[in-house]
């Protein structure tokens, strides 16, 4: 049921052709273009006084195939002893999206459905509270039950310039679960407060979302909420959360100020592994754009649009990466086709914020204990669209 309705609505509404504006029948357009995407392939490593473990070959890649349509791919080999099977290959993320969204009356909707494996619940981009959500865990690497959001995953928000959210995300489980059946995930009324003064306050109550393996059960009554406040070159807040039956949780969190020394964090892919003490890293050996450039257009072609986006990795235990997800956060100008000559702009990769919390409200070692730790890479990236001048661009020229 929850398939059938999200795809009436997200196909009918905004997976379509363009007619060369920015905003058709009310939907804006946040597409790259059919064939437009990336391919990326990494290799991790866990290092010690005593280990050197190399592991984690990854090969993401993500297409764009139309208005509000795109496929994403993260591959993954097994790790164990190479020389068995050198050439098998696992899927941690496969998944079609359908995306779209509308600004009316001082707010912005935004639809994404996803369907196939996923590893990723955040939509339209994390806010403060979400950072602190729990990321599948690694135990179906040690036999156990599939920990990804398998089937399909519907993500709703509204969010008005007040501050005022809206949000839910529901799934229909599917693809050989190891469950049946569909369930909201969350779904919950929010408020968070313009960051201007250098300190932030969220909060929302309603459904949310459970943390205990596996992930994706149904919502729970509660309220959750964060405060935080920027100190030179990090941001630092804690959270608090009450979820019916359950014991409140809490959590802290700092983010990184853009570095010299987060970028090349960033470019490692560093973390510290507190289970198996380690460090670990994960290193992009092919970083390639596809329909897309990294140079500067011919000379005369004007720039007509633009799409600006974040992608995010997330990794907590035993340090691993397992997915990538690109927000398109804002855009502008005249959506164009195939013959556009797109320019990549990249921020390099950054270690963004690393994030705990805990189920227990005093600190000491029962916190430290317990504790989950998210973390998340980030990386700012623009698309810039040009166009080659007309006929009559010309004639104006020569006047």
């Amino acid at each position: 049921m929850i398939v059938g309705i999200a795809c009436a609505v997200l196909l009918s509404a905004f997976v379509q052709g363009g007619d060369g504006s920015e905003v058709q029948r009310g939907w804006l357009n946040r597409s790259l273009g059919a064939g437009r995407g990336r391919l990326s392939i990494s290799l991790g490593a866990r290092v010690w006084d005593d280990r050197l473990e190399v592991r984690n070959l990854l090969a993401r890649g993500s297409l764009d195939l139309g208005r509000g349509l795109r496929a994403h791919v993260t591959a993954r080999r097994p790790d164990g002893e190479w020389s068995r099977r050198p050439l098998s290959m696992d899927f941690d993320e496969r998944y079609l999206e359908a995306f779209g969204f509308r600004e009316s009356g001082g707010a912005l909707a935004s639809l994404s459905l996803r369907i196939g494996r996923v590893r990723y619940l955040r939509f339209p981009e994390p806010d403060r509270l979400s950072v602190f959500d729990q990321v599948p865990s690694v135990l179906d690497l040690e036999g156990g039950s599939p920990t990804s959001y398998r089937g399909a995953l519907l993500v709703a928000d509204i969010a008005w310039k007040s501050g005022a959210n809206l949000h839910a995300s529901a799934i229909e489980w599917a693809f050989r679960p190891h469950r049946a059946g569909a369930n909201l995930i969350e779904a919950y009324a929010a408020y968070r407060l313009p960051e201007g003064a250098g300190w932030s306050f969220e909060v929302r109550a309603g459904g949310l979302a459970t943390r205990w393996k596996p992930l994706g059960d149904p919502a729970r009554a509660g309220v959750s909420g964060y405060l935080g406040a920027r100190f030179g070159e990090f941001h630092a807040g804690i959270m608090a959360e009450k979820l019916s039956g359950v014991r409140p949780y809490t959590g802290i969190m700092v983010q990184f100020r853009p570095t010299k020394v987060t970028r090349a964090l960033g470019a490692a892919g560093f973390d510290y592994a507190r289970a198996v003490r380690s460090l670990a890293f994960q290193v992009d050996l092919l970083d390639r754009p596809i329909g897309t450039h990294r140079t500067e257009p011919p000379p005369g072609w004007r720039l007509v649009r633009e799409i600006g986006a974040r992608r995010i990795r997330t990794y907590w235990e035993s340090s691993r990466q397992r997915n990538e997800y690109e927000h398109r956060l804002w855009s502008w100008g005249e959506v164009g086709g195939a013959s556009d000559y797109v320019v990549l702009k990249e921020e390099p990769w950054r270690l963004d914020l690393e994030a705990l919390v805990s189920p227990h409200t005093s600190p000491g070692g029962d916190w430290l204990r317990d504790r989950q730790g998210p973390a998340q890479l980030a990386r700012e990236v623009v698309y810039r669209f040009y166009r080659r001048p007309s006929s009559g661009d010309a004639a104006a020229g020569g006047e």
